[in-house]
């Protein structure tokens, strides 16, 4: 089983856990890091429902010296469901990340089958939408038509638009340069970053930095 297939199977105390571990690896890696990138982490929603999720990332900070705020953006990620309750205080927690500390927030792999719809309807003030790469998979892999993949990426675009406005969008899984042009040709204005190896093909192990 995969670490995401995993993932999917902790409960909510190992899932706010393991994001705290990321979190603290992240931390203690980046001064060997360069500093002038943004890094992603994926969090799961329900270590934002979690009170003191905010103040616990503040001493985060402050026991490894760290104030590059601007180099952080937290995704939310797409498992699990919430009630009410839970909801609020997801974006309580986020409004103190964009607000108290400067962090951008993303909603990732939107949409998808668990809940990235739902993510959309519940979150309020985020940053960025990134585009589920099942869409480029469809087009690339399982032969659908070039109409059906830029419809149905408008179509998700004007979703969002409709109920976030013009924030930023990225998409995944752009592979090679005929998607990139593909993307640029009919969406340049809409979808502001591409992700995917077309850009940057994965080094081997031995000279990354290994988080430990």
């Amino acid at each position: 089983m995969s670490i995401y297939g995993k993932l999917l199977e902790f409960n909510a105390e190992e899932k706010v856990r393991f994001d705290y571990v990321i979190l603290e690896k992240f931390l203690q890696a980046y001064p060997r890091l360069k500093q002038d990138v943004v890094y992603h982490i994926n969090i799961d929603p329900v270590t934002f429902t979690s009170p003191t999720f905010v103040d616990d990332l503040k001493v985060l900070f402050e026991n490894h010296h760290f104030t590059d705020n601007q180099n952080i953006s937290l995704e939310v990620t797409e498992n699990g469901s919430m009630n009410t309750e839970e909801i609020q205080v997801l974006n309580q927690s986020i409004q103190r990340l964009r607000g108290e500390l400067g962090i951008r927030i993303w909603i990732d792999d939107y949409p998808n089958e668990n809940n990235g719809n739902e993510l959309l309807e519940i979150i309020g003030d985020i940053d960025y939408v990134k585009i589920d790469k099942s869409f480029a998979l469809d087009h690339k892999m399982w032969s659908v038509s070039q109409d059906t993949f830029i419809n149905h990426i408008q179509e998700l675009i004007d979703i969002v638009t409709s109920k976030k406005g013009s924030i930023p969008l990225i998409i995944e899984w752009i592979e090679d340069e005929y998607l990139y042009e593909l993307v640029e040709h009919h969406f340049k204005d809409q979808i502001k970053y591409h992700q995917g190896y077309h850009f940057q093909i994965p080094k081997k192990l031995e000279p990354t930095t290994i988080l430990h």
